[in-house]
């Protein structure tokens, strides 16, 4: 269930608005302020902001400011009820998801944040997955090396041997790799 931290100042919105997220499946905790919003983004680890931009206090936009400082990669939901530049620019600058101009409707709102969530797993499964291709790529490069320095060969036909060993052993060239390495003298394996 993902958690929602639901700023907005007009109580008419928070009492249509947070009953349809939740009913939606959402987890949401609304703050009246952006006082009451920035004391709250710490105290738990939240899957999406959705901010009205002029609240008394602190506005959206400064909550929205520390909200991405301490969750980077949770999407950003701005409500509005002025629609200019000088807000839009903000909102692009904090790397907004979208900026929705009042009046709206759960109807628009709840499929919006379906598609913000899903853009963020998606965000962090590449993430992931190219932090993941770097380390691969550093152990066979590693592999490779040891290869090299060990037979005096190229690091051509270094990583030629590395392949034809995964592929004669059935094993991905990545567990390869990690076997060369454990093969070194000293190392913990």
């Amino acid at each position: 269930m993902a958690r929602i931290l639901f700023a907005e100042d007009d109580v008419l919105i928070r009492k249509t608005i947070q009953p349809a997220l939740l009913r939606a499946g959402y987890e949401v905790v609304a703050a009246e302020d952006g006082e009451r919003a920035t004391a709250l983004i710490g105290s738990a680890p939240w899957d999406l902001a959705l901010l009205d931009v002029m609240m008394p206090g602190k506005s959206g936009m400064d909550v929205g400011k520390q909200f991405r400082a301490a969750h980077a990669d949770a999407p950003l939901i701005f409500l509005t009820a002025y629609d200019n530049d000088e807000f839009l620019r903000a909102a692009v600058a904090l790397n907004a998801y979208a900026y929705l101009v009042k009046p709206f409707g759960p109807n628009q709102l709840v499929p919006l944040i379906e598609t913000a969530l899903a853009a963020a797993d998606t965000a962090r499964d590449k993430a992931a997955t190219m932090e993941q291709a770097l380390l691969n790529s550093r152990e066979i490069s590693a592999a490779i090396g040891i290869l090299a320095e060990r037979h005096a060969w190229t690091l051509e036909v270094a990583f030629g041997a590395l392949k034809t060993l995964a592929r004669s052993n059935r094993r991905k060239i990545t567990d390869m790799a990690a076997a060369v390495i454990a093969s070194l003298p000293g190392s913990r394996s």
